[in-house]
């Protein structure tokens, strides 16, 4: 009874989707170009990177042979993970994946052109660099060893002699 309802539940997504599962999952690259297409199903993982031994493989020069995991929880939430399995961030596509030195889209096949640049990461501000009270002290101790017109003697040099 299982089986048949598995069957009946497969024909009906392949009716609905196509060829496409709902659990399709497609990373795209615009420099260089390239789009990758990966099923997900729930409760599996599949390790991204520029070997051939891993489940997604991106064939780019300058990417590690395995660089982070892509898992989806039973409930159907998305998870990215380190090769640790240590679990990084949650995935809400479509988002944007950073493998230096690339920038990957990931989306669902059925997510618009406009989603997914929207999904894009904010750009980072310039932040000041903090100021500490250690570098102050610095820039005094610094100042007193620049200053013109007070040199110092060496430390080995003989002391001034009284012309008496």
């Amino acid at each position: 009874m299982a089986a048949a309802s598995d069957r009946l539940a497969q024909a009906v997504e392949a009716a609905i989707f196509g060829h496409m599962s709902i659990h399709t999952i497609h990373i795209r690259s615009e420099n260089p170009d390239l789009l990758i297409e990966f099923d997900l199903p729930p409760g599996t993982h599949a390790v991204i990177g520029a070997s051939p031994k891993s489940e997604v493989t991106l064939p780019l020069g300058g990417i590690p042979p395995f660089s982070c995991i892509i898992g989806r929880f039973h409930d159907g939430r998305l998870y990215l993970a380190d090769l640790d399995h240590a679990i990084s961030q949650r995935l809400d596509l479509p988002t944007t994946l950073l493998i230096p030195p690339y920038q990957f889209d990931v989306f669902h096949p059925e997510d618009e052109v406009e989603e997914i640049a929207e999904a894009a990461p904010p750009e980072v501000a310039d932040v000041p660099p903090r100021v500490s009270g250690l570098s102050e002290k610095l820039k005094t101790v610094l100042a007193r060893f620049t200053k013109p017109g007070s040199p110092r003697p060496p430390a080995d040099a003989p002391p001034p002699q009284d012309p008496a």
